[in-house]
């Protein structure tokens, strides 16, 4: 591999969920269309790392991270959009600004995905490895103090990056943006939340400038207390589902305008479906499932009867496109959630990562640990 940068970062050597190691990688400069990006923060959230022991896709060793901010060191040729000193968000699904504004998921994205690459989608993981042989998260790759991305995957900041910005390339784009990209939410809407995570937490902030009738969330006991304050009212999910849904049911007269699954756990896909209206109501799917093979049903007649069961890769957010909407929505709801979402307590060194991770991320299922490099 020709000379280039080294760089420290963190690696996931198998699925084993202790295998974070921090590895000093040599990193090529960029090529054609690539920028090299020196990272200041990530997050991490226990859930992405279940990832690791049930993704059927996984290759190891692999380059942790799919979100984080940073600024640009040096452009490939071809990049006229960013130069060294950019301040940018980096972002799991690359933007277009040619795609229909009813996707953002180009022809050749998914191509890739149903064909399973979900790991490797682009060249520029032979920034790291020319061998191949280490593989990028969700084909991105963040966890290292230098890395490399298409243009594609980065979204320029107006000021230099902070922790709360440090999600934007993932829960907070899907959570600040979802009621309009989505499911179009309108005034007085009476709105159900599966999850407690921080998704979730973004979600119900930016729901609240729709001003809703009612929302109400159905989490853990632990994340109870804070969704209230932020003025919804809160199910604790001990019970089954069928409860969680007769329980919902009772607190709606006749079903929810919206809901939204924020959970890896799809258990609550058909709920968030059958709870709906009759005759208009919608539920969005935001996030994958964690079981593999995992499936939701539900019977023809919820749907013949009007309901609309609907899924959002990211929230629908094309950043070649909705840049300036992301950032306005980030700037005007983070502020109430980044100190509970993305505590100062939470952040830690790439040295000290593999140690502490797991004391870090099993608090409060809506806070992320922050990684400084």
């Amino acid at each position: 591999m020709e000379a280039g940068f080294e760089s420290k970062a963190i690696i996931c050597e198998s699925s084993d969920q202790d295998s974070f190691t921090v590895k000093t990688l040599n990193v090529k400069r960029p090529n054609n269309g690539q920028v090299l990006v020196r990272m200041k923060y990530a997050t991490f959230s226990v859930h992405d790392n279940l990832h690791n022991g049930y993704d059927k896709n996984a290759e190891y060793p692999h380059l942790a991270g799919y979100d984080g901010v940073g600024t640009v060191e040096e452009v490939g040729e071809g990049v006229e959009e960013f130069d060294k000193g950019d301040h940018v968000a980096v972002f799991m699904v690359p933007g277009n600004r040619n795609l229909s504004d009813k996707t953002n998921i180009s022809d050749e994205h998914a191509k890739v995905l149903n064909k399973g690459g979900f790991w490797k989608l682009s060249s520029h993981l032979e920034a790291y490895s020319e061998d191949k042989s280490i593989g990028g998260f969700r084909g991105v790759g963040t966890w290292s103090q230098l890395a490399v991305f298409p243009l594609g995957h980065l979204m320029k900041l107006d000021h230099e990056p902070e922790i709360a910005d440090a999600g934007l390339g993932s829960f907070l784009a899907t959570g600040l943006l979802s009621p309009d990209k989505v499911l179009q939410v309108d005034e007085g809407a009476n709105i159900a939340v599966f999850g407690s995570n921080s998704v979730a937490l973004t979600l119900v902030s930016s729901l609240k400038s729709k001003k809703p009738e009612s929302i109400v969330v159905i989490g853990a006991k632990e994340d109870q207390e804070l969704f209230e304050k932020m003025g919804a009212k809160y199910l604790v999910d001990e019970g089954e589902v069928k409860d969680i849904q007769s329980k919902l049911m009772e607190l709606s007269s006749c079903g929810y305008d919206f809901t939204f699954e924020t959970t890896s756990y799809k258990k609550f896909g058909t709920p968030a479906l059958e709870i709906c209206h009759k005759g208009w109501g919608k539920a969005a799917l935001l996030t994958p499932a964690t079981e593999k093979d995992e499936t939701i049903t539900t019977r023809p007649f919820q749907l013949v009867t009007g309901r609309h069961w609907v899924g959002s890769y990211m929230g629908n957010v094309n950043i070649g496109k909705d840049h300036e909407a992301l950032k306005e929505a980030h700037k005007n709801i983070t502020k109430e959630v980044a100190e509970y979402i993305l505590p100062a307590d939470h952040v830690v060194s790439i040295d000290d990562f593999p140690s502490k991770w797991k004391e870090l991320s099993t608090t409060a299922t809506y806070h992320r640990t922050i990684i400084e490099f």
